[in-house]
């Protein structure tokens, strides 16, 4: 059976080194429901002085700008070869 050929069952896989490297991927990151951050808001309300605050609003602009120059990045140079489907 060739990789592109059509099966009728999920399992049992027919690559399952396949199946454990997108389980591997899977575990790399969180998502949102998986962690509590109720009390990082009331820190962040309560806690943090507005030096603090401001100091952490501006490595989170970073962070952002940065993904935004990444996906900049991603669109000019890999649009041309992998069209969006």
């Amino acid at each position: 059976m060739s990789l592109l050929e059509e099966r009728h069952v999920y399992k049992p896989f027919r690559y399952p080194w396949a199946y454990d490297a997108w389980l591997t991927q899977q575990r790399i990151h969180w998502l949102p429901e998986e962690v509590p951050l109720a009390d990082d808001v009331k820190d962040w309300s309560k806690k943090l002085t507005d030096s603090e605050r401001n100091l952490l609003t501006q490595i989170f602009r970073f962070f952002v700008q940065a993904d935004v120059e990444v996906n900049n990045c991603y669109m000019k140079h890999y649009s041309r070869v992998f069209k969006p489907t």
